[in-house]
């Protein structure tokens, strides 16, 4: 487990997901009978998805989805000039 996702929460780990590569992993958490999925790449959070109005097979599907690097959840926007 990473050190960043070891929070003082009461959040509750229920899954994580590591590429061969170690490149990406994700973590589901549960807090408060909802759902969170922490998404890390090169041992670096990149972002915490909230999914509170889903249940864990979502949450599941969103944290394979960012290990095996089929889904991308960082957005580059560039300023409009």
């Amino acid at each position: 487990m990473k050190k960043s996702t070891k929070e003082k929460t009461n959040r509750e780990l229920m899954g994580e997901f590591s590429a061969q590569d170690n490149k990406r992993s994700s973590y589901i958490y549960k807090k408060d009978n909802k759902y969170e999925v922490d998404l890390f790449a090169d041992d670096k959070l990149i972002k915490k998805v909230d999914m509170r109005n889903y249940p864990i097979a979502h949450a599941r599907f969103v944290a394979e989805m960012w290990y095996i690097g089929l889904s991308n959840y960082i957005t580059k926007r560039s300023k409009k000039q």
